[in-house]
């Protein structure tokens, strides 16, 4: 194989490769448009902040409601057979 066909194929590597990292850019910025629009967030570490701030809301919700309903339980179960 000569230089040139040796070069040629570099290229055309490099080429496709180019073409990878535009469309992977692309597809990035599409879902950072979609995290925007979505959720208020710019960046993957506001996403996360936001995430773990919904976590413990849901967290204490949960514990809020297993207590109530425990107490509802213990208020009104033998009258529902519960």
């Amino acid at each position: 194989m000569s230089y040139l066909e040796e070069f040629n194929e570099l290229k055309e590597l490099l080429e496709d490769k180019q073409s990878e990292v535009d469309r992977a850019k692309g597809s990035f910025s599409s879902i950072m448009e979609d995290l925007e629009k979505e959720h208020g967030v710019s960046s993957l570490s506001d996403a996360k902040k936001k995430l773990e701030k919904q976590k413990k809301k849901e967290a204490k919700d949960q514990k809020a409601y297993e207590d109530g309903l425990a107490q509802f339980k213990e208020k009104y179960g033998d009258e529902l057979g519960l």
